[in-house]
């Protein structure tokens, strides 16, 4: 909560407005986010390091991949 203050604050002070302001833009993304509960898994080396490398290729956080390779699954799931 701490970090997520000082971005704002950082977004708020700067001179430039509005909604070209990417920083800003980046705080209200984040404001409107659902909130996130940790989910500690144990997984194969092999997958992980696969994932790893995954998103290093596509710029993507694993976690971000994770929640969509999650939400694909169960979404195919309940067809």
């Amino acid at each position: 909560m701490f970090n997520f203050l000082v971005v704002l604050f950082m977004a708020l002070g700067r001179k430039k407005t509005g909604t070209n302001n990417p920083l800003l833009a980046e705080v209200v993304t984040e404001a409107q986010k659902e909130n996130l509960i940790p989910l500690h898994v144990q997984i194969p080396a092999s997958l992980h390091q696969q994932t790893k490398i995954f998103a290093v290729q596509s710029g993507q956080s694993v976690k971000d991949i994770v929640i969509a390779a999650l939400e694909y699954h169960l979404e195919q799931q309940s067809k």
